[in-house]
């Protein structure tokens, strides 16, 4: 995700009492940014909308599509990471796995190897929000979209669909490989590998050399099984990792059956085709980190 305003990202997307629960103490933000984030601060204050995801009321039906929000709680954050106030902002990042048809996709954001472990365990302090749109709604499930209690877990979606696109924790970096994430991945039924199918790395331009690297267990058909990718135009097949270096622009697109759909182009506009000549139900599009 990159963004060097994870407390704030958290406290617009909701939070229980984020203003209170959050550690501002602990969040460190680009020199020269004080003012901007105070401002921000002011103003929302007020405003702790509870973290949800759509409410399904069975009036709109999309068959086969659903999707679930997984975080931390801020004050088990703190547990995890008491003295690294990097690694307490980066486990504030909220999840974000969608799945239509056989498709599959999950954003972990920033999200430290102890969090994705706490989410994946749903151990104390874990959060989660679900909805599916071609559901019947029922009584069991009318909450699902505002509070935790028997949404599926992250770990058993993984388990039982695998995952067709994970898009690497926190730019792909080493800090935040997390074992226990590729273990939750169900894999080819043929091969029984646990691995997504495709990796995507949104790199940024390395600042200071405490950065770290991209943790090369992502790289080649080590992080994915492989698809085919149409990159600068060129068909690439067997592909498991991709990424936004050298200022490639990355479309995916799913279709809910068959195989995902992988553009990649150092011109956005190349991609344009691509979307035009698709059917409707695109999945995701990523855009080079700004340097």
């Amino acid at each position: 995700m990159g963004s060097p305003f994870l407390g704030l990202r958290y406290s617009l997307t909701g939070g229980p009492v984020f203003g209170v629960h959050y550690n501002w103490d602990r969040h460190g933000n680009p020199e020269g940014t004080e003012e901007l984030i105070e401002t921000y601060k002011s103003l929302y204050a007020s405003r702790n909308p509870p973290l949800q995801s759509i409410k399904y009321d069975g009036n709109l039906t999309v068959p086969n599509m659903e999707y679930g929000l997984y975080y931390v709680r801020p004050p088990v954050c703190e547990i995890l990471h008491p003295s690294d106030d990097n690694k307490y902002g980066n486990t504030t990042s909220i999840m974000f796995y969608y799945k239509h048809g056989s498709h599959s996709i999950l954003f972990p954001g920033d999200m430290t190897p102890e969090g994705m472990t706490t989410v994946l365990d749903e151990k104390q302090g874990m959060e989660k929000r679900y909805t599916r749109f071609g559901a019947t709604v029922s009584p069991s499930t009318m909450d699902w979209h505002t509070k935790t209690g028997r949404q599926p877990s992250l770990k058993s979606l993984l388990g039982k669909h695998g995952l067709t696109v994970l898009m690497a924790p926190h730019h792909g970096l080493e800090s935040c490989y997390s074992t226990d994430l590729y273990n939750a991945i169900n894999g080819d039924s043929f091969t029984a590998v646990r691995k997504p199918q495709l990796v995507v790395v949104s790199e940024r331009r390395k600042r200071h050399e405490n950065d770290g690297n991209t943790d090369s267990r992502y790289y080649g058909t080590s992080g994915g099984t492989g698809v085919t990718i149409t990159k600068d135009r060129n068909v690439e097949t067997g592909q498991g990792f991709i990424s936004t270096k050298g200022g490639h622009h990355i479309l995916i697109i799913f279709n809910g059956t068959g195989p995902v759909k992988v553009y990649a182009d150092t011109e956005p506009d190349n991609l344009l085709p691509y979307i035009k000549t698709a059917p409707a139900k695109v999945g995701s599009s990523f855009k080079q980190f700004p340097k």
